[in-house]
């Protein structure tokens, strides 16, 4: 186990060989536009991450956390108590797909999810089980994610999603399926000179067609030194978003 300040002062407890806090989880929770009474389901949770950056940010009036290995339901709760949002925070350690046992229909106001990225039989297959979990869909696909984000969704309410930009036509058909519209598209990249390498996707239950393209976020400056752009920039640029 290992534990680390990250953004907004948060400690943020792992566990060394499993998944850690990355850009994804970060730019997620910049990207979403909620509000402190806001109930929010994050669907594969892992360590807790994204909901209680959403309560640092007081993005969140109460977040559930939806994770279905044991291991890490524990440590988002872990994570919870450290950072004194326990009674803001519950963990469900639970599979998506039978997320009508532990929800009511349209009971979200918004749900957030940074799902499995890779078909199951693409990648490295030398990696352990828990991370096979996060990064492949070998538990839950796209549909998957897609169809509790959209029994737990109430009418009108907000789907965040981060994927890759090669799983789009995917994400969109699912999303569709399950009465998701697709309201805004938010390419991410290292630099101008790169091809976009993460998809940051907002859509609305039960809405009309009409999708917002946004130009791509890059993450570092186009020079050699590859400088970061600084928390203030981010945060600039998806206030205008």
């Amino acid at each position: 186990m290992r534990t680390t300040r990250i953004n907004d002062h948060l400690v943020l407890n792992e566990y060394k060989d499993g998944l850690l806090f990355g850009t994804d989880a970060l730019l997620i929770s910049k990207f979403v536009k909620g509000g402190s009474r806001k109930k929010i389901v994050d669907l594969g949770s892992g360590s807790g991450v994204i909901g209680l950056l959403l309560l640092s940010q007081n993005k969140a009036g109460h977040v559930f956390g939806v994770e279905v290995q044991e291991k890490y339901a524990k440590l988002s709760t872990y994570n919870a108590v450290a950072n004194d949002f326990e009674k803001r925070y519950t963990s469900i350690n639970c599979d998506l797909k039978d997320i009508r046992k532990n929800f009511t229909s349209g009971y979200a106001d918004i749900v957030v999810s940074n799902p499995p990225y890779m078909k199951l039989n693409y990648g490295k297959k030398n990696i352990s089980e828990e991370k096979r979990i996060a990064r492949h869909e070998l538990l839950c696909d796209i549909d998957d994610v897609c169809r509790a984000a959209s029994w737990c969704l109430k009418s009108g309410g907000d789907f965040y999603l981060v994927h890759r930009p090669e799983r789009l036509s995917a994400i969109f058909n699912s999303m569709k399926k399950y009465c998701i519209e697709p309201k805004k598209l938010l390419p991410v990249s290292s630099t101008y000179n790169d091809f976009p390498s993460l998809i940051l996707i907002a859509g609305k239950k039960d809405a009309s067609e009409g999708l917002m393209y946004f130009p791509t976020l890059c993450l570092f400056s186009d020079d050699d030194k590859r400088t970061p752009i600084s928390d203030f920039e981010l945060n600039e640029h998806f206030s205008s978003i």
